[in-house]
């Protein structure tokens, strides 16, 4: 019995002496689940987001990072495994953290319990390693100093709100890494973006992202690239380029990759939240994607990124398909224009966008090269192109009548229509677009309902939806094959011939082109 109870107590000194230096430096025990170890290993990427639903723990893996990269190593991974240092600069390094105000910051990051709460940093490292602290005029800490492995490193820590009251705040300093742990506007991006050019410095996002749909476009957009459009409904994501230097990482993280999570507690959380609520809390979908209109839209079934059977090319159907063609035309940001070829048995594909800031001159010579020798039997306009300039009496319409654009017709406003009508052809499957359309995909990839105030609404967000526009339009035209012999003999109000498309612009005297071009130009 002695013996037992001499274990007895040995075990029980061991225990208070591992509880005493978990309180002192949390971070020698910290456990990362998969896909936190996943995040840390990919450190060697300048640029990586962790787009998490909640309680997946990622404000805890982006202070273990955040600290790592201040102490020059991961404690909390055997020194011999190379994923202890992995991305970390063999420096001390000025480091920049992000949160949504000084309240955060102080209840996640620096509190010391003088506002109730122990920030996460003091339950992680040591208070020796602290070479010393600075406090802002609300007695919030906001700048750290650490001895690490190479010497003293520094962490600042910045808010979404300072930013909005002061945007100048961000221009000035220099940084060798960043964590942004809340998602912020795409103006503060940039500043810090700024800062972290000198040093090469690196970025990583944990959010939960319910707004601020730019940060997926950072991510997934790179115009550089001649491939596809990402997906970014996948669940990792990275971009390398040819030189083998590693730019993007993106991950998705739900909250049931948190093994420490009663499965109880996340359905009562679950029961709460609105089905895209779901998406982006619970599994770590963006907000903008969780909501996107055209969810019956899947690249797998309707992307064409082959030249289809009797196509010269996957940007030029055979001659005796019908073609459709709608024009959202803008004074300032880029005209959209789509074109959609309809075979003989009736499936119709969306082979070509115009998507250019030009003149009325350059959108009708661009749209009539990709009409020349086709069989036109529609071109539909936004009705904002009739509107009549007060001194020549003349529209933009006109104006590309005058080019040579004949036959166009006012395209409908029916918004709530066409979304239903595209929503049934992307379920039946007749139609599809083809992967040169990268503007297009791009639009439906994060076309979204909108909301106001947090609350839903039946109309999409009015941004980035042009073509969207474009393709509405067109199906409420009906999108059906009619063969050329038809066209040729079919003259209407609605329609017009091919033939009419297929002749030069008309030959105007100067004198009545001085009225024929309006301000649109």
């Amino acid at each position: 019995m002695e013996v037992e109870d001499l274990l007895k107590a040995r075990r029980l000194e061991l225990l208070k002496k591992q509880s005493k230096l978990m309180k002192q430096y949390g971070l020698l025990f910290y456990k990362p689940h998969q896909k936190q170890k996943e995040f840390h290993a990919s450190a060697d990427f300048r640029f990586r987001l962790a787009r998490c639903g909640n309680r997946f723990g990622k404000s805890d893996m982006g202070v273990s990072e955040d600290l790592a990269f201040a102490l020059g190593e991961r404690p909390w991974i055997p020194e011999s495994d190379p994923a202890r240092y992995i991305g970390i600069p063999k420096r001390p390094t000025k480091g920049l953290v992000i949160a949504a105000d000084l309240d955060k910051v102080d209840e996640i990051f620096t509190g010391n319990g003088s506002k109730g709460h122990i920030g996460k940093i003091w339950k992680k490292i040591s208070k020796e390693v602290v070479v010393g602290t600075k406090k802002g005029s609300s007695g919030t800490i906001i700048n750290i100093r650490i001895q690490g492995k190479h010497g003293e490193s520094v962490i600042d820590f910045d808010t979404r709100s300072a930013y909005k009251n002061n945007p100048m705040g961000s221009e000035s300093s220099d940084y060798d890494w960043c964590h942004v742990d809340e998602p912020i506007e795409e103006g503060h991006w940039k500043a810090i973006l700024r800062g972290l050019t000198d040093r090469g410095g690196k970025a990583w996002f944990t959010c939960t992202l319910i707004e601020q749909p730019w940060i997926s476009d950072f991510f997934f957009k790179n115009e550089d690239l001649k491939d596809d459009v990402p997906d970014q409904s996948k669940e990792y994501y990275q971009l390398v380029e040819q030189s083998g230097r590693k730019v993007k990482w993106v991950m998705t993280g739900s909250i049931f990759d948190n093994p420490y999570l009663s499965e109880d507690n996340i359905r009562d959380f679950l029961n709460t939240l609105t089905e895209e609520e779901q998406e982006c809390r619970i599994h770590g979908v963006p907000m903008h994607l969780a909501g996107l209109v055209y969810k019956e839209f899947k690249k797998s079934i309707h992307l064409i990124t082959e030249r289809p059977e009797g196509w010269k090319t996957i940007s030029d159907p055979p001659a005796d398909h019908t073609i459709y063609v709608s024009i959202d035309p803008h004074p300032r940001t880029p005209h959209a224009v789509l074109f959609i070829a309809v075979s003989p048995k009736g499936r119709a594909v969306i082979f070509d966008e115009i998507f250019d800031a030009c003149t009325t001159s350059d959108l009708t010579k661009q749209i009539l090269q990709v009409t020349k020798n086709r069989h036109c039997y529609t071109i539909v306009m936004d009705p904002s192109a009739w509107i009549e300039d007060q001194r020549t009496k003349y529209c933009m319409a006109d104006d590309m009548l005058a080019l040579g654009l004949i036959g166009v017709q006012k395209g409908s406003k029916d918004l709530k229509r066409g979304i239903m009508a595209v929503k049934q052809a992307w379920k039946d499957g007749w139609l599809s677009v083809t992967s040169n359309c990268r503007t297009f995909q791009w639009e439906i990839s994060r076309w979204a309902w909108g909301d106001k105030g947090g609350v839903p609404t039946n109309k999409p967000v009015d941004k980035d939806d042009h073509l969207m526009e474009c393709l509405y339009r067109l199906v409420l035209e009906g999108l059906i094959y009619i063969p050329p012999s038809n066209l040729e003999n079919f003259v209407g109000p609605e329609s017009f011939t091919d033939n009419l498309l297929m002749q030069d612009p008309i030959d105007l005297d100067e004198a009545q082109w001085s009225g024929a071009i309006s301000v649109h130009e």
